[in-house]
């Protein structure tokens, strides 16, 4: 599908606003995404089969996730939600 995208393109830049809408989708889609990830990101919880490791990788993941879209979630923001959670 890549090959597509920038088939017709003529110049580097327009290959690379395409390959970009393409990854990170428009303005609308990247929001979207970002309070998805909030969401999920506010909504954590321990699951009782889980163990502090797995569950730092899943916030991690999370927190990566939302600063691959720009956006940025201070650490003491992180630890906090972490902490709030743990039993």
């Amino acid at each position: 599908m890549k090959n597509y995208v920038v088939m017709y393109c003529e110049s580097a830049h327009e290959i690379w606003n395409k390959l970009k809408t393409y990854y990170e989708g428009n303005t609308k889609v990247k929001e979207a995404r970002i309070q998805y990830l909030r969401a999920q990101f506010e909504s954590l919880k321990m699951e009782e089969d889980e163990d502090v490791a797995s569950q730092f990788l899943r916030v991690d993941n999370i927190v990566n996730s939302i600063a691959i879209l720009c956006e940025e979630i201070k650490d003491g923001v992180v630890v906090l939600n972490f902490f709030r959670y743990i039993p």
